[in-house]
């Protein structure tokens, strides 16, 4: 059953549970077996997160690829340029 299956059928009993005739300690027993039920299924979908978060964090690579144009001088850069363009046309 999933998480949010597990609190839906729990609220249902809790809305139910007092028209189903039981006695007072029944009762008792029983809300407080569901709020477990509740808090326990929280708890561990809570933790099974934590344990997804830390798992992916440890075990993914981050790349951080980063283009950025070297320029010395306007005119540096021009000449670069043209040195470059006659040895390929060589």
């Amino acid at each position: 059953m999933s998480k949010s299956s597990i609190i839906i059928t729990a609220g249902i009993l809790v809305i139910v549970l007092p028209f189903l005739g039981f006695p007072a300690g029944w009762k008792t027993f029983l809300f407080v077996v569901i709020g477990l039920i509740i808090c326990l299924s929280e708890l561990y979908g809570m933790f099974s997160q934590m344990y997804r978060e830390n798992f992916l964090n440890e075990h993914t690579e981050v790349v951080n690829d980063v283009f950025t144009e070297r320029r010395v001088n306007g005119k540096e850069n021009k000449e670069n340029y043209q040195q470059e363009d006659s040895t390929d046309s060589i």
